[in-house]
């Protein structure tokens, strides 16, 4: 029988070139309490286990989000061999073996074992149970304090709770994490008062930032979130001059208010009404023999929008051979010719027809999310401004039913609030 403990040095990742002896039962992972610490975001924070046995060195993968590779291959559990290669996220190790035949212990290598038996032994002596526990709650509340600093409070409260199951009466911990849950439910209230703004509800947004600077004044994301309620306040209204001009077929002036706030703004209301009020120009125009006119006012809507295939086909129809269309120098949006525009557009649709798609389609319809963002808001205000805590439970039960993707934003904001009430 051998003697296999060995050791796993990193060949590729954050700290490549370190080695690390193999102890029995040693754990790797993305938690700062493993024995083999790495800082890999595609690691789990227990990700794998080392386990000594008689048939050799074992690795145990612990269910672990992205799993553990051995030689490129995705393994639960096997024996390591010389040279394997453990593949964890973008952290790669090599296995190296040290194999001793059991002929006999030199007398030597006892002599050092009861040395080194010793030296341990007073070594934890010296340095305590409570002296172990004080430096592993630094650790913690260190990474807790640096995730604090760069605005990742979830992941900020993790490490801080972490600190208080090892101390549970130290206040300084305590305090630190109602800090954080106080910044986190902030931040969700001020999103709960921007989907007020974003419905259009500028009473309820304005009476809610009136409520919150009552009590923090100097709040600056407050009033940032007051500017743009302003903002949306001011666009709503003009937008709303406009569509009266418009329903009077006073298309000129309606274009002027909407050209002005668009340079102003570059809001995407404001774009939809500009590009839509310049389309009813241009039939206008051509309805009237005006067609020259018609193709300028359709060339800035292609300006604005290039996808816009209402101003694209108008722009064909229109066209004539013997007349060259010149760039507007008074518009307001001075893009490329229409020519340029036409052939933009056909080369994006090729592009856009070869191009695979990326990014995963959720398997909701944009109908159930719209629904769901509805109710979760409802919720929220029965549990933050009605304190009916009853019917706040109810509809975000509501919402992981309309909405069952645990991947959804709305779906994981529902099911955390129905944990924590």
């Amino acid at each position: 029988m051998t003697n296999d403990s060995g050791k796993l040095k990193i060949i590729s990742g954050n700290r490549s070139g370190e080695e690390f002896i193999v102890r029995d039962g040693m754990v790797i992972g993305r938690d700062r309490s493993c024995d083999i610490f790495i800082d890999d975001n595609a690691a789990s924070r227990r990700h794998c286990k080392i386990n000594i046995k008689d048939e050799g060195v074992e690795i145990i993968d612990l269910e672990s989000r992205n799993g553990t590779k051995l030689n490129d291959k995705l393994i639960s559990r096997a024996i390591l061999k010389p040279k394997d290669r453990i593949e964890i996220g973008s952290t790669v190790f090599v296995y190296e073996s040290v194999s001793v035949k059991r002929k006999g212990i030199p007398k030597a290598i006892i002599l050092g074992a009861v040395v080194l038996f010793i030296s341990m032994t007073i070594f934890f002596f010296v340095q305590s149970k409570e002296e172990r526990k004080k430096q592993e709650i630094k650790i913690h509340a260190s990474a807790g304090k640096e995730y604090y600093e760069q605005g990742k409070y979830e992941e900020s409260l993790v490490e801080y709770e972490y600190c208080l199951k090892l101390d549970p009466q130290n206040e300084t911990i305590r305090n630190n994490i109602n800090k954080i849950k106080a910044k986190i439910e902030a931040a969700e209230y001020l999103r709960y008062i921007t989907h007020y703004i974003e419905k259009g509800q500028f009473e309820n947004a304005e009476e809610r930032i009136k409520t919150f600077l009552a009590k923090d004044p100097q709040n600056q994301d407050v009033l940032r979130l007051q500017d743009y309620l302003n903002k949306a306040k001011t666009i709503a209204l003009k937008v709303d001059s406009a569509d009266i001009l418009m329903v009077k077929n006073k298309f000129e002036d309606a274009i002027a208010i909407l050209q002005r706030l668009y340079k102003q703004y570059s809001d995407s209301l404001v774009k939809t009404k500009l590009v839509s009020a310049l389309l009813r120009e241009g039939y206008e125009l051509e309805k009237r023999g005006k067609k020259k006119e018609a193709i300028e006012t359709f060339t800035e809507v292609l300006s604005i929008d290039q996808t816009n295939l209402d101003a694209r086909n108008a722009i064909e129809r229109l066209k004539p051979s013997t007349i060259a269309i010149k760039s507007s120098e008074k518009s307001l949006f001075k893009g490329p010719t229409v020519e340029k525009i036409l052939d933009i557009k056909s080369s994006t649709a090729v592009e856009t027809k070869e191009k695979p798609a990326e990014e995963k389609i959720s398997s909701l319809t944009s109908e159930q999310m719209s629904e769901a963002e509805e109710v979760y808001y409802e919720g929220y205000k029965a549990e933050k401004d009605d304190n009916d805590i009853p019917k706040a439970k109810e509809l975000y039960r509501k919402v992981l039913e309309i909405a069952p993707d645990p991947n959804f934003e709305f779906y994981k904001k529902a099911k955390a609030r129905l944990e924590r009430l």
